[in-house]
């Protein structure tokens, strides 16, 4: 799925922005291990200076905080804020996928 959504973004060129968020948030959602604090300067470098600024890059920071699982929501909140709720929803999926699939890839053992 990463591969595939890298090549489509990377290198075909497909300019679909919901792609672009599912591939972003795959990505790093792929290199979450031990908590997803880890990845937030990676996040940052990535949506920042494209998807919003700064500012409101922190802002949703503090406000996933306050709520239980802050990077998934923290995820849906960048999504929203660059395209709006279909944006949040595709950032949400992209970022939960990997886990997920590697826990019912090892569900039959």
């Amino acid at each position: 799925v990463l591969t595939l959504s890298i090549l489509l973004v990377d290198r075909a060129g497909v300019d679909n922005v919901y792609l672009e968020i599912f591939e972003v948030m795959y990505r790093i959602g792929s290199l979450i291990f031990g908590g997803g604090q880890v990845v937030l300067p990676m996040l940052q470098t990535e949506v920042v200076p494209y998807w919003m600024t700064k500012d409101q890059f922190f802002q949703g920071l503090g406000l996933a905080q306050s709520m239980p699982g802050p990077l998934f929501n923290f995820s849906s909140y960048l999504g929203a804020v660059y395209q709006g709720v279909a944006g949040g929803l595709v950032a949400y999926v992209g970022l939960f996928g990997p886990g997920v699939i590697l826990i019912f890839a090892m569900v039959p053992f």
